[in-house]
């Protein structure tokens, strides 16, 4: 049957959404917020996140009529702007250019316990303890994932978490139609958001990448449905005097399609105006788990991982190692992070340099490949690190099960410093090819990795270091 396009809403999506983070902020003030239920992606904030929290809380809002349901995005308003894709997409379906229409983590006073207690997770399974700390009666009512079950929050109902998927908008759009009304249609804006999700996060859905058949089958769903669906020329009438749609399999070869991944996938790559702190910030997520001590003490260790989208090499030397250093210090302490890993993924190109003096790296040609670096943080008194924690996560790393996962290959952790800094921060050599890092008094251990297998990403990176820190033995993920 032919699929219902939204007609167009008396009131726009910005105006709903606006309305609605009016109306909770109030909430807020007035001590009210409990009666609320937030529906959040995860921190990184990337285009997959966004869309599907904006679209699972439509469903819960709109068809569900649970009216005190907010979207939250765990994104300051004021980083927003390091993902280019996210505001493109955004743009296409007329939300505001400065993102007032959204709810931004920092819209909230930090505050202990979180106003609201009740959560729908999309994009993520682990409610971060931000939420739950100080707030005891704290419940998880409904998750839709794609990331390794974390086996929490048993008690959500919906409760899909399910890999491998390219993307959770996916999961999202089967899970609304599944349980969707035959009198209410998916607005056009909300397909056009899930739909750019998922092509950014299967890579155009082609052939031999990272989509997967729900992936396929949710994009052909939602382009006929989305605002695109007047310039596309591939529904033509059945005999049935239906519409026939064209194959899940071969979406990725049509025009419309790759137009608009290639526009999405263009800003997603402009990166080379942002320093080194933006670099990290634009696509970050922090983990705490449980290290046992050899005594069995246990203690949680807070873990970062930032996903950058070009080569050590390119970057790294733009400021030199003092500065460099000085912002990763900073940036550890802020966070609290016991372990932070600096995940790069990039073509390797023939190198060239500009008028500014920078190394950039020729768009998209040659291999894809990926780096690693990690950096473990001791405080002066060396509370927040032990060479127990060190030594356990390292040798981990490299034994034959973790190798055959990452493919690791450890190398001079300063190279690019060393050819670059006239005048280093205070740092030594430490045991194989690490360094010690000296800055404002505090100690880092840095370790720099080639990763030979370019197709482990940080969702299969995260899991890996779970189970080493809370020694569970690693499994072939």
């Amino acid at each position: 049957m032919a699929q219902n396009i939204a007609p167009i809403a008396a009131q726009t999506l910005s105006a709903k959404l606006r309305a609605v983070r009016s109306q909770f902020l109030h909430a807020v003030e007035k001590g009210d917020a409990k009666q609320w239920t937030v529906v959040m992606g995860n921190e990184s904030g990337d285009l997959d996140t966004i869309a599907s929290s904006l679209a699972l809380w439509w469903f819960r809002r709109d068809v569900l009529n649970n009216e005190k349901t907010v979207p939250l995005i765990q994104t300051p308003r004021g980083e927003m702007k390091l993902r280019p894709e996210n505001e493109h997409a955004l743009s296409l379906v007329s939300l505001d250019a400065a993102h007032e229409d959204l709810l931004c983590i920092d819209d909230l006073q930090p505050s202990k316990p979180f106003p609201a207690n009740k959560f729908v997770l999309v994009d993520h399974n682990r409610l971060l303890s931000r939420f739950s700390d100080g707030n005891p009666e704290t419940s998880v009512v409904a998750i839709v994932d794609h990331h390794e079950d974390e086996q929490l929050h048993l008690e959500a109902n919906p409760r899909i978490i399910r890999t491998p998927v390219g993307s959770a908008s996916s999961l999202v759009i089967e899970y609304i139609k599944d349980n969707l009304p035959s009198r209410i249609a998916v607005p056009p804006d909300i397909s056009s958001l899930l739909l750019s999700a998922i092509l950014i996060d299967t890579g155009g859905l082609k052939p031999g990448g990272k989509a997967e058949d729900v992936d396929r089958a949710s994009a052909a769903s939602l382009l006929p449905i989305s605002l695109l669906a007047q310039s596309v020329n591939f529904v033509t009438p059945g005999p049935d005097s239906g519409v026939r749609t064209m194959s899940p399999d071969a979406l990725h070869e049509h025009p419309v399609v790759q137009s608009l991944f290639e526009d999405l996938m263009e800003r997603k790559s402009n990166v080379l105006h942002l320093d080194a702190t933006d670099l990290l910030k634009r696509d970050y997520k922090q983990y705490e788990w449980n290290f046992r001590h050899v005594d069995e003490r246990t203690r949680r260790v807070t873990v970062g991982l930032s996903t950058v989208p070009l080569n050590l090499q390119s970057w790294l030397p733009r400021s030199g190692s003092s500065t460099f250093f000085d912002m990763v210090l900073d940036y550890m302490e802020g966070r609290g992070l016991d372990i932070f890993g600096i995940l790069t993924s990039f073509h390797k190109g023939k190198s060239s340099k500009h008028h500014d003096g920078d190394v950039h790296e020729k768009k998209d040609t040659g291999k894809h490949k990926r780096q690693l670096m990690l950096i473990f943080r001791s405080s002066e008194d060396h509370s927040t690190q032990t060479p127990e924690l060190v030594q356990h996560v390292l040798s981990s790393l490299m034994t034959i099960d973790a190798a055959k996962i990452l493919e690791l290959e450890e190398v001079k952790a300063m190279k690019y410093f060393e050819e670059s800094d006239s005048s280093p921060t205070q740092w030594s050599p430490g045991s194989s090819k690490s360094a010690v890092v000296i800055t404002n008094g505090k100690r880092m251990d840095v370790y720099r990795f080639k990763q030979k297998n370019a197709k482990a990403t940080r969702k299969i990176i995260a899991p890996l270091l779970k189970e080493i820190i809370e020694g569970q033995g690693i499994s072939m993920l």
